[in-house]
Protein backbone atom coordinates (compact mmCIF):
# COMPACT_ATOMS: atom_id res chain seq x y z
CA UNK A 1 0.00 0.00 0.00
CA UNK A 2 1.61 3.38 -0.66
CA UNK A 3 0.63 6.71 -0.04
CA UNK A 4 0.71 9.62 -3.03
CA UNK A 5 0.39 13.45 -1.72
CA UNK A 6 -1.47 15.29 -4.52
CA UNK A 7 -0.60 18.80 -6.31
CA UNK A 8 -4.24 19.90 -6.45
CA UNK A 9 -5.46 20.30 -2.70
CA UNK A 10 -4.80 18.07 0.22
CA UNK A 11 -5.68 15.23 -1.23
CA UNK A 12 -4.36 11.68 -0.48
CA UNK A 13 -4.49 9.02 -2.16
CA UNK A 14 -4.27 5.27 -0.96
CA UNK A 15 -3.81 2.08 -3.47
CA UNK A 16 -4.47 -1.03 -2.54
CA UNK A 17 -5.78 -3.87 -4.41
CA UNK A 18 -9.32 -2.01 -4.52
CA UNK A 19 -7.36 0.81 -6.56
CA UNK A 20 -6.79 4.29 -5.11
CA UNK A 21 -8.82 5.75 -3.14
CA UNK A 22 -9.36 9.68 -2.18
CA UNK A 23 -10.40 11.06 1.20
CA UNK A 24 -12.73 13.09 -0.67
CA UNK A 25 -14.52 9.96 -2.36
CA UNK A 26 -14.86 8.43 1.73
CA UNK A 27 -17.81 10.49 3.30
CA UNK A 28 -18.96 7.34 4.30
CA UNK A 29 -17.30 4.85 7.11
CA UNK A 30 -16.81 1.44 5.39
CA UNK A 31 -19.64 -0.34 7.24
CA UNK A 32 -22.09 2.10 5.18
CA UNK A 33 -20.14 1.32 1.73
CA UNK A 34 -20.76 -2.81 2.74
CA UNK A 35 -24.24 -1.97 3.58
CA UNK A 36 -25.07 -0.83 0.68
CA UNK A 37 -22.86 -2.90 -1.35
CA UNK A 38 -24.93 -5.83 0.52
CA UNK A 39 -28.29 -3.56 -0.61
CA UNK A 40 -27.39 -3.85 -4.28
CA UNK A 41 -26.84 -7.03 -4.26
CA UNK A 42 -29.53 -8.47 -2.53
CA UNK A 43 -31.82 -6.27 -5.13
CA UNK A 44 -30.72 -7.51 -7.94
CA UNK A 45 -29.95 -11.08 -7.11
CA UNK A 46 -34.27 -11.13 -6.08
CA UNK A 47 -34.80 -9.74 -9.11
CA UNK A 48 -32.46 -11.89 -10.98
CA UNK A 49 -34.54 -15.14 -9.25
CA UNK A 50 -38.16 -13.17 -9.95
CA UNK A 51 -37.56 -13.06 -13.59
CA UNK A 52 -36.37 -16.76 -14.11
CA UNK A 53 -39.37 -17.43 -11.99
CA UNK A 54 -41.61 -15.35 -14.03
CA UNK A 55 -40.22 -17.26 -16.94
CA UNK A 56 -40.66 -20.79 -15.92
CA UNK A 57 -44.48 -19.79 -15.50
CA UNK A 58 -44.97 -18.44 -18.84
CA UNK A 59 -42.80 -20.82 -20.26
CA UNK A 60 -45.07 -23.82 -18.23
CA UNK A 61 -48.31 -22.16 -19.80
CA UNK A 62 -46.52 -22.03 -23.23
CA UNK A 63 -45.61 -25.29 -23.12
CA UNK A 64 -49.14 -26.77 -22.39
CA UNK A 65 -50.44 -25.04 -25.28
CA UNK A 66 -47.86 -26.71 -27.45
CA UNK A 67 -48.98 -29.48 -25.87
CA UNK A 68 -52.59 -29.75 -26.20
CA UNK A 69 -51.86 -27.63 -29.50
CA UNK A 70 -49.68 -30.94 -30.92
CA UNK A 71 -52.65 -33.00 -29.39
CA UNK A 72 -54.97 -31.26 -31.92
CA UNK A 73 -53.33 -32.40 -34.75
CA UNK A 74 -53.10 -30.75 -38.31
CA UNK A 75 -55.90 -27.74 -37.54
CA UNK A 76 -53.68 -26.62 -34.90
CA UNK A 77 -50.48 -26.89 -36.67
CA UNK A 78 -50.09 -22.61 -37.26
CA UNK A 79 -51.07 -22.21 -33.70
CA UNK A 80 -48.10 -24.54 -32.42
CA UNK A 81 -45.62 -23.25 -34.71
CA UNK A 82 -46.20 -19.31 -33.30
CA UNK A 83 -46.54 -20.85 -29.59
CA UNK A 84 -43.40 -22.67 -30.16
CA UNK A 85 -41.81 -19.38 -31.97
CA UNK A 86 -43.38 -17.48 -28.66
CA UNK A 87 -41.16 -19.93 -26.35
CA UNK A 88 -38.25 -19.34 -28.11
CA UNK A 89 -38.67 -15.57 -28.28
CA UNK A 90 -39.48 -16.10 -24.91
CA UNK A 91 -36.31 -17.92 -24.21
CA UNK A 92 -33.89 -15.54 -25.65
CA UNK A 93 -35.17 -12.09 -24.33
CA UNK A 94 -35.37 -13.96 -20.64
CA UNK A 95 -31.55 -15.60 -21.33
CA UNK A 96 -30.51 -11.63 -22.26
CA UNK A 97 -32.46 -10.28 -19.20
CA UNK A 98 -30.54 -12.87 -17.01
CA UNK A 99 -27.58 -12.16 -18.73
CA UNK A 100 -27.67 -8.31 -17.10
CA UNK A 101 -29.11 -9.40 -13.99
CA UNK A 102 -25.72 -11.41 -13.61
CA UNK A 103 -23.67 -8.58 -14.53
CA UNK A 104 -25.07 -6.49 -12.09
CA UNK A 105 -24.87 -9.17 -9.06
CA UNK A 106 -21.38 -10.00 -10.41
CA UNK A 107 -20.40 -5.83 -9.70
CA UNK A 108 -22.24 -6.07 -5.95
CA UNK A 109 -19.95 -8.91 -5.46
CA UNK A 110 -16.80 -7.38 -6.30
CA UNK A 111 -17.92 -4.42 -4.60
CA UNK A 112 -18.55 -6.52 -1.44
CA UNK A 113 -14.93 -8.21 -1.91
CA UNK A 114 -13.25 -5.03 -2.24
CA UNK A 115 -15.29 -4.11 1.55
CA UNK A 116 -13.94 -7.04 2.82
CA UNK A 117 -10.37 -6.57 1.95
CA UNK A 118 -10.66 -3.22 3.23
CA UNK A 119 -12.44 -4.24 6.73
CA UNK A 120 -13.14 -7.56 7.20
CA UNK A 121 -10.78 -9.80 8.81
CA UNK A 122 -9.83 -13.17 7.29
CA UNK A 123 -11.92 -15.44 8.40
CA UNK A 124 -15.25 -13.29 7.56
CA UNK A 125 -14.44 -12.89 3.73
CA UNK A 126 -16.73 -15.31 2.70
CA UNK A 127 -17.33 -13.01 -0.37
CA UNK A 128 -13.30 -12.76 -1.72
CA UNK A 129 -12.79 -16.49 -0.90
CA UNK A 130 -15.68 -17.62 -2.86
CA UNK A 131 -14.91 -15.23 -5.89
CA UNK A 132 -11.23 -16.93 -5.42
CA UNK A 133 -12.74 -20.56 -5.31
CA UNK A 134 -15.01 -19.62 -8.29
CA UNK A 135 -11.99 -18.41 -10.74
CA UNK A 136 -9.95 -21.39 -9.61
CA UNK A 137 -12.39 -23.81 -10.29
CA UNK A 138 -13.17 -22.37 -13.71
CA UNK A 139 -9.35 -22.19 -14.61
CA UNK A 140 -9.66 -26.02 -14.13
CA UNK A 141 -8.03 -26.16 -11.00
CA UNK A 142 -10.42 -28.09 -9.37
CA UNK A 143 -11.27 -30.76 -11.85
CA UNK A 144 -12.83 -33.10 -9.44
CA UNK A 145 -15.64 -31.25 -8.67
CA UNK A 146 -17.86 -28.77 -11.19
CA UNK A 147 -20.16 -26.42 -9.74
CA UNK A 148 -23.28 -25.78 -10.70
CA UNK A 149 -24.28 -21.95 -10.44
CA UNK A 150 -27.38 -20.28 -10.52
CA UNK A 151 -26.20 -19.15 -13.84
CA UNK A 152 -25.47 -21.77 -15.64
CA UNK A 153 -28.61 -23.19 -14.43
CA UNK A 154 -30.52 -21.03 -15.61
CA UNK A 155 -28.88 -20.92 -18.88
CA UNK A 156 -29.23 -24.99 -19.04
CA UNK A 157 -33.39 -24.18 -18.96
CA UNK A 158 -33.50 -20.84 -21.09
CA UNK A 159 -31.83 -23.36 -24.06
CA UNK A 160 -33.66 -26.56 -23.29
CA UNK A 161 -37.07 -24.38 -23.81
CA UNK A 162 -35.23 -22.29 -26.36
CA UNK A 163 -34.83 -26.21 -28.23
CA UNK A 164 -38.59 -27.06 -27.12
CA UNK A 165 -40.15 -24.34 -29.12
CA UNK A 166 -38.02 -25.01 -32.52
CA UNK A 167 -38.76 -28.29 -31.94
CA UNK A 168 -42.29 -27.73 -31.59
CA UNK A 169 -42.38 -25.35 -34.16
CA UNK A 170 -40.55 -27.79 -37.08
CA UNK A 171 -42.97 -30.20 -36.12
CA UNK A 172 -45.79 -28.42 -36.40
CA UNK A 173 -44.88 -26.65 -39.76
CA UNK A 174 -44.29 -30.11 -41.20
CA UNK A 175 -47.68 -31.45 -40.31
CA UNK A 176 -49.20 -28.22 -41.36
CA UNK A 177 -47.31 -28.37 -45.09
CA UNK A 178 -47.87 -32.49 -45.45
Amino acid sequence: MTEKKSEIGAVSHREDSAGPTTSAQCLQPTDKGLDHAWRYFALHAQQRISVFNFFVVLSGIISAGIGAGLQGGKPMAPVVAMLGGLLMLFSFLFFKLDQRGSELVKIAENALASGETACMPNFARVILDEAQRGRAGSQGNDTKLVTWTFGRSFRLIFRIMGAVGAVASVISIYRWIS
